[in-house]
């Protein structure tokens, strides 16, 4: 799924959550920021969450595997111009 970001924010519903397995594969979204030379910042929560410049930096060109934690939507915003995020959920790291 994809999710673009620019000065206000926005969400997306995560696909898949799965369940742990055995061994232990907490559900974790892959994040990627096709943007050049854009920060954008993410948040996780229900429906109705957002995003601020405060939340958890992906810098452009940057992939990272961050932990749901029972969330069903990623919120995504950049300080200026736009990020185009990619996200990927699934249990485990990819």
């Amino acid at each position: 799924m994809s999710l673009s970001a620019s000065g206000s924010s926005s969400n997306v519903a995560l696909g898949w959550v799965g369940v742990a397995t055995t061994p232990p594969a907490p559900p974790v979204a892959w994040v990627c920021n096709t943007a050049a030379s854009v920060t954008a910042y993410v948040a996780f929560g229900g429906s109705g969450v957002t995003a601020t410049t405060s939340n958890f930096p992906v810098n452009g060109g940057e992939c990272v595997a961050l932990a749901i934690n029972g969330a069903t939507y990623l919120a995504g915003i950049t300080s200026s111009s736009t990020a185009a995020l990619q996200i990927t959920s699934g249990s485990g790291h990819p």
